[in-house]
């Protein structure tokens, strides 16, 4: 069966070229096409609902198909239609059949099965495609019947590789498409594993999400990738900051010796659960970094704190920098908060960033330099992350 109208451009972002064009959670999207001619959503964390992403590909007849629970969300961009839909139920979009199955975790308290969170079959000309969404291996994804399956292998959120083949095993589609591993969650290898898990059956397995395109990884700070972190972080300032910071003080810090410094630092920093130092990975290349950890300021015990994000310049404006903000997001939910802050030094164009992210301007203060040169730094606030 010959697929090359379907693309996964990352994470679990389909594009599916038929009569119609159908995008499925489209994420990091770079060109702006408008060509979607609906778009499915299948529950609202950062890379399945992209709002930016959503903005490159929709135009003035496009129809959004999503859950009944993020109406509220949805009803904030303009669409020619807006089709809500609970599990379980089946409609028709013109030649297009669709069917809603229930996504969720079964013990993980990332996809609760309340939220009523989607995964779609939907069937064109006789061949169906079940895109799962973040779900277990569930009972009601054991049920499905389908011709091509999405299914995510990443694990921690979703199913892994494991639980993926025994799903596959049992619905047995001509074709199964792996998605949701790779960057955010899971290896790359596992789409091979999955591959060698099911070659004793007649399931084709083919690998649409690492091709050619760019791809990314976040990794966890360790002894491993300590260096490669500390230069990032000084090239990146360097980058960000020359011309708002004195260029006598941007030399100093991109010494051997005061990089050194930072290397011992960041391995003093480790085993910190409180402090979390995190490396981005673009084609295998450290390009940036991300910092999140308990707030400095007394007054905002109750927020985590996003520390720093900094990206190399030949990365920014990809997407990336959102990635990392999101990627903050879910470190400092798991550190039990529901508010957070970040400070931006100002001149920095990341400010503009920031308030694209929904941050709020709360307060203005003074950072001081080790070499004495005062700069404002603003602060921005984010509730109910």
């Amino acid at each position: 069966m010959n697929i090359d109208y379907i693309t996964v451009n990352t994470q679990s972002s389909i594009r599916l070229e038929l009569d119609k064009i159908i995008y499925f959670d489209p994420y990091i999207i770079e060109e702006e096409k408008h060509d979607a001619d609906i778009i499915f959503i299948t529950h609202d964390h950062y890379d399945h609902f992209d709002t930016e992403s959503i903005e490159k590909i929709k135009n003035e007849n496009t129809i959004v198909v999503a859950p009944k629970s993020m109406e509220k969300a949805i009803n904030k961009l303009i669409f020619k239609d807006y089709i809500y839909l609970e599990p379980n139920e089946e409609t028709n979009i013109d030649s297009i059949n669709v069917k809603t199955i229930p996504a969720y975790n079964i013990i993980k308290p990332f996809h609760p099965k309340f939220n009523k969170w989607l995964g779609y079959i939907i069937s064109f000309n006789n061949i169906s495609y079940y895109i799962a969404g973040d779900t277990d291996k569930t009972k009601e994804s054991l049920d499905v019947k389908c011709d091509i399956a999405f299914i995510p292998i990443g694990g921690h959120y979703t199913m892994n590789v494991s639980e993926a083949t025994e799903l596959v095993k049992t619905i047995n589609p001509k074709i199964v498409i792996p998605i949701h591993y790779g960057s955010i969650v899971g290896n790359k290898e596992d789409g091979q594993k999955l591959k060698d898990n099911l070659s004793d059956t007649t399931i084709e397995v083919i690998e649409k999400l690492w091709g050619d395109k760019m791809n990314y990884i976040i990794e966890d700070l360790s002894v491993n990738n300590a260096e490669e972190y500390a230069r990032v972080n000084m090239l990146a300032w360097r980058q960000s900051y020359r011309g708002i910071v004195n260029d006598d003080f941007i030399e100093f810090i991109n010494t051997e010796e005061e990089i050194q410094k930072l290397i011992k630092r960041l391995k003093k920093s480790l085993g910190n659960n409180r402090n979390l130092a995190f490396l981005l990975r673009v084609d295998n290349k450290p390009v940036g970094v991300l910092r999140v950890r308990e707030p400095k300021y007394d007054k905002y015990s109750k927020c985590g704190e996003l520390g720093a994000i900094y990206l190399l310049d030949e990365v920014k404006g990809k997407g990336y920098g959102k990635v990392l903000f999101q990627k903050a997001v879910e470190e400092l939910k798991k550190m039990g908060y529901k508010k957070m802050i970040n400070g931006c030094l100002e001149g920095n164009p990341s400010n503009e960033f920031y308030k694209h992210m929904g941050g709020k301007l709360i307060e203005k203060n003074s950072f001081e330099l080790p070499n004495g040169q005062v700069i404002p730094e603003n602060l921005y606030y984010y509730d109910n992350i």
